[in-house]
């Protein structure tokens, strides 16, 4: 038997600063995280500054509360769901409503809280006064064009100040 140390028992200085250079990289990482990650989140869920046109979809209970906000520079139209889930293996689908005519689709609105749809040129004309509606679908939206699940809830698309000062 030998008397000399043994090197594989002690971690050594090498062993120690690899320990601490990988802690400081966690850190430095979560950190990162943190604030990057957390900007990201509040940049994806803004809805546009002036927009054209907004609605409120609510069900009679509001157990369903989403905000419509119509953006005439990207024609995209964002919602924000402010109360209300997708239940599981059910999809949220939005439409148009022009006085008796039949519903139009404009989309599904994704499991997130912020969902952007692009309008068509036709949709962008007769946004003002239509109504937004909200059914549950299955996963992927109606199968048949209209809607087949129950409507949980509407709204009347508004112009807002912005736009009647752009006029």
């Amino acid at each position: 038997m030998s008397n000399a140390p043994d090197h594989n028992d002690a971690p050594g200085l090498a062993g120690m600063l690899r320990v601490w250079f990988l802690s400081g990289l966690v850190v430095v990482g979560l950190a990162l995280g943190l604030v990057f990650g957390t900007d990201m989140f509040q940049h994806g869920a803004q809805m546009p500054g002036n927009p054209g046109y907004m609605a409120e979809i609510t069900a009679q209970d509001r157990s369903l509360v989403v905000q419509a906000a119509y953006d005439a520079p990207s024609g995209q139209l964002h919602f924000l769901r402010e109360v209300g889930d997708v239940q599981a293996g059910r999809s949220l689908e939005v439409w148009l409503i022009l006085g008796d005519n039949a519903p139009v689709s404009l989309g599904i609105l994704s499991g997130g809280r912020h969902t952007v749809l692009a309008l068509d040129e036709a949709h962008r004309a007769v946004l003002g006064g239509a109504v937004l509606a909200i059914s549950d679908e299955p996963v992927g939206g109606s199968p048949t064009g209209a809607p087949t699940g129950a409507v949980l809830g509407g709204g009347v698309v508004n112009v807002t100040i912005a736009d009647v000062d752009q006029s």
